[in-house]
């Protein structure tokens, strides 16, 4: 997955450009690529290798890769109003960064990351199978329910959360989202990671489906996450708002809950001054194609019916 370099260019930032631009996706590629912690007690038998050398330990799709947060922070002309608590130090640091931009990167130290880190091997599945347990019989893994380890990701344990997708920063608050887990919390200076965040408690379990999709309302301030039960004869809704201290806002536990028909598999929304837009596809579930093939792709179709 290597690229070259690009070459060099020209040009001046714009004076009045100020303020930090993030951005999270996939980043390593081979399970383990980075040595453990020099405080680890676990150390892997082997040395790390470089990250695409060893084809057995690299993920089956780009997608699947281990995420990172790039920040890159504008710093503007350095003309500003000047602030009484500034030392001298300060003054020269304001001087020192004007016209430029700084940038960091690091990976999302998550869960499974830490764990292959340490092991020096690949631990994880990724979204690689649908099934946690190959099989060649007829018949389900885990035939009750028949959808919940084969069409939820955020319940097979050997899925890992790569949080990857997105990168959310709101109420002085950096979030690395991905569609199937929890968000994890980073440090938006450093980009060290805090570890996983169930919204102030708002999100009771750990194992809920998140989407990896945030909006943000600027005009009262808040933001909006939403998360899907999938189940194939109804499913649920779940719509968090915060204000910007990062408090629900809302009744019931700070979410409001709707039952929607079918198998709802949706992965982006938007919002209006009073309310939240989704858009369902009409999706139609063969239960017994899902038995005998295992796979959801063959067994769901997507119907020519109003959404």
């Amino acid at each position: 997955l290597a690229s070259p370099s690009p070459g060099g260019g020209g040009g001046k930032l714009p004076p009045d450009l100020i303020g930090t631009y993030y951005k999270a996706g996939p980043a390593m590629f081979s399970a383990g690529s980075l040595p453990p912690p020099k405080n680890s007690l676990v150390k892997p038998r082997q040395p790390p290798v470089p990250d695409g050398e060893d084809e057995g330990r690299m993920v089956c799709h780009p997608f699947e890769g281990d995420g990172a947060v790039l920040a890159i922070t504008f710093h503007g002309d350095g003309k500003y109003e000047r602030d009484d608590d500034d030392d001298e130090e300060r003054q020269q640091q304001r001087v020192d960064t004007a016209g430029k931009a700084t940038m960091r990167f690091r990976y999302v130290r998550t869960t499974a990351f830490t764990n292959e880190r340490k092991k020096g091997k690949k631990l994880y599945s990724g979204m690689e199978g649908t099934r946690s347990i190959p099989s060649p019989t007829v018949g389900n893994d885990l035939p009750l329910p028949f959808y919940r380890h084969h069409l939820m990701p955020g319940l097979n344990k050997l899925r890992k959360n790569t949080s990857n997708t997105r990168a959310v920063y709101f109420g002085k608050r950096l979030l690395t989202l991905w569609g199937g887990g929890l968000p994890y919390k980073l440090d938006s200076l450093a980009l060290s990671t805090d570890g996983r965040s169930q919204l102030g408690g708002v999100i009771k379990r750990e194992e809920a489906s998140m989407a990896s999709r945030a909006a943000i309302d600027a005009k009262k301030n808040r933001i909006l996450f939403f998360g899907i039960d999938e189940e194939s004869g109804s499913s649920n809704l779940n719509l968090y708002e915060f204000n910007s201290r990062f408090q629900s806002i809302k009744d019931d536990d700070g979410v409001v809950k709707v039952k929607l028909p079918g198998l709802a598999m949706i992965y982006d929304f938007a919002i209006t001054e009073n309310y939240a837009v989704f858009v369902q596809p009409v999706l139609k579930v063969n239960g017994m194609q899902y038995m005998l093939s295992k796979e959801p792709g063959k067994s769901l179709t997507l119907e020519d019916e109003p959404s």
